[in-house]
């Protein structure tokens, strides 16, 4: 996925085939001017041992104060801000050492925001963010770039069924293309990859709001994620079914946990059943 995307600004050159811009076959075009029109945001990104306005602004040369605090909210750096010691005027160290990976992102990604680009490439840019900070800086990005293409490379499936269009690559291929409800509605590898995520989701939600999960799961932890990952569950290859778990979830004292799983791997029509029980959970 991200050689693809390497392509656009011709970090790789396609042995076959063009990439256009604007119908412009990018090798036609001069290479700065090319990656003057492009915003890039690397799964690592570097930082440079200044403070966080300096690294910020250098996405655009020269940029003002306002500029940057523009950039910094856009990119949902704003609460930080009121917690670093100087705000963007705060030294963060050689590649942004004393940053968190999920500010380390959000000042990659401000920087390049800065530049208005006409293209924005994210590659995996929110893979540290928590789902709260991720869906404030995603509908950032939407409202400050209706005019620009944005190019988001994620495994997240609640990214990705916000976008307007989706490319599926699986073995470095393109195998599915289309909106998230065209995909959901295909008995596909996105079909299948949305419901696993959701059943993590879901069921996260469902151990935390019902009562007599987290006792029942005593030190597993209160979720199913933990639940799957116990060392039982690895070893013993085990997994919950919708028809165990709602008995565990309807008098948790009756049954061990241990009693609750079935073998893995989960079938298609296993997870579709446990997806439908979980969705019915309020």
């Amino acid at each position: 996925k991200s050689t693809l995307v390497k392509l656009i600004p011709r970090i790789y050159d396609c042995a076959s085939g063009s990439i256009r811009i604007d119908g412009s076959d990018t090798r036609q075009m001069p290479l700065r001017l090319l990656r003057e029109l492009i915003g890039y945001v690397d799964q690592e990104p570097f930082l440079f041992s200044d403070t966080i306005g300096e690294n910020i602004a250098f996405g655009a040369g020269t940029a003002t104060k306002e500029e940057i605090d523009r950039a910094a909210a856009t990119a949902g750096l704003e609460s930080d801000c009121k917690i670093f010691p100087h705000g963007l005027d705060t030294l963060i160290g050689e590649r942004g050492v004393t940053l968190s990976g999920g500010q380390k992102q959000r000042v990659a990604l401000a920087r390049a925001i800065i530049k208005r680009p006409k293209v924005l490439i994210l590659d995996d840019a929110f893979s540290n963010l928590d789902a709260d900070t991720e869906e404030r800086v995603f509908t950032n990005i939407r409202e400050a770039f209706k005019d620009t293409t944005v190019i988001i490379i994620s495994h997240r499936i609640s990214i990705a069924r916000k976008t307007d269009r989706i490319a599926l690559m699986n073995d470095g291929r393109i195998v599915e293309v289309g909106t998230h409800d065209e995909l959901v509605s295909q008995s596909g590898l996105y079909n299948r990859i949305y419901k696993q995520q959701l059943f993590l989701e879901k069921g996260c939600i469902a151990c935390h709001k019902i009562p007599g999960i987290a006792a029942a799961v005593g030190t597993i932890g209160p979720n199913l994620a933990g639940l799957m990952s116990r060392p039982t569950m690895a070893a013993g290859k085990l997994k919950p079914t919708a028809e165990n778990l709602h008995k565990w979830i309807t008098n948790p004292k009756a049954v061990k946990p241990d009693t609750l799983m079935a073998p893995l791997p989960m079938t298609p029509q296993e997870l579709d059943a446990m997806v439908t029980f979980l969705l019915t959970l309020k």
